[in-house]
């Protein structure tokens, strides 16, 4: 985890089969304004087989943020021999 390029203390907890990431240090608050943080994670169990297409479904920043979210973004690294014939994306 990194806030404005420097790393930041991070911790995880499961609840109710979500995997919860607490960021920062709870004896520190930071100052209003906009801060850029990255996430750097490995997920498991997000790829679906079906007979007539495979599919990869990743929720990628969960629901139910009590702050405003300026920008997502995310990238997912596929192996090399993989082939697309579509691909689709969404949001809502």
């Amino acid at each position: 985890v990194e806030r404005d390029g420097r790393q930041e203390p991070f911790h995880t907890e499961k609840s109710n089969g979500n995997l919860n990431i607490y960021v920062g240090d709870r004896d520190i608050t930071l100052n209003p304004g906009f801060y850029t943080y990255r996430i750097t994670y490995t997920a498991m169990g997000q790829l679906g087989f079906f007979d007539d297409f495979d599919e990869i479904y990743w929720n990628v920043n969960g629901f139910g943020w009590n702050f405003r979210v300026e920008k997502i973004g995310a990238s997912a690294h596929i192996p090399k021999p993989a082939v697309f014939d579509s691909f689709a994306c969404y949001t809502g």
